[in-house]
């Protein structure tokens, strides 16, 4: 399967449901967050007038992560504020069902994207999109938006951007082929300065108090 079947078949899969609801696991980190956001992109272009919702399933906890959410405008609801019926297409992205990485099971996803290799339990799936050979799930979802031939904001390349750098940057570094090829088409679309700002966010003055205390409490063995 090409990944412009994938991207026309996940479409597929969406278009007879009234509404699409984006799902991540817990605490969600920036590749999630740019999944989804690419994904709500995807939706409203190739699906125009299906309401698409981004929910946030325990907390943004990182400063780099806040930051990310603040800069951009990402709106994310709370999972438990999410009514689904079965006209709710939900959509996993960046995780998969019942691998202790979400707070709640209670809807069966219609479409799952990840690149983790942790094999979740995928009955009633209609759609799956795991690539473990993949550094990230954004770098399936920029894939999706080259084969559909979309064009994407500055505020989507830099999320997009963000979210594979940041999966892909440690050691050891997961980054293949395709995340590479991803990065270079994002890059000249991203905004440089607010892709700085995110990487290096505003910390506030407990976080200074917090570092002083353990500093002065540390003890050497």
């Amino acid at each position: 399967m090409t990944q412009a079947q994938r991207s026309d078949l996940f479409l597929q899969t969406l278009a007879p449901f009234q509404e699409v609801v984006l799902v991540s696991h817990v605490n969600p980190d920036p590749d999630a967050l740019a999944s989804m956001l690419g994904l709500e992109a995807l939706i409203r272009q190739r699906l125009p007038g299906k309401p698409v919702t981004l929910t946030v399933d325990g907390m943004i906890a990182r400063a780099e992560n806040q930051a990310m959410v603040e800069l951009l405008k990402i709106p994310l609801v709370p999972i438990g504020r999410i009514v689904t019926s079965p006209e709710t297409a939900v959509v996993m992205v960046d995780s998969q069902p019942h691998t202790g990485r979400r707070a709640s099971e209670a809807a069966v996803p219609v479409a799952v994207l990840d690149h983790h290799e942790t094999p979740g339990n995928l009955a009633g799936v209609r759609f799956c999109d795991i690539r473990p050979n993949v550094g990230a799930t954004s770098t399936i979802v920029t894939g999706y938006l080259l084969e559909q031939e979309l064009s994407v904001s500055r505020r989507l390349a830099t999320a997009l951007l963000y979210g594979i750098d940041s999966e892909t940057s440690g050691y050891p570094r997961e980054a293949g082929p395709m995340d590479d090829g991803a990065l270079v088409w994002l890059f000249p679309r991203a905004d440089k300065d607010l892709l700085a700002r995110i990487r290096h966010p505003k910390l506030p003055q407990s976080y200074f108090a917090a570092f002083q205390y353990a500093l002065s409490n540390a003890f050497l063995y």
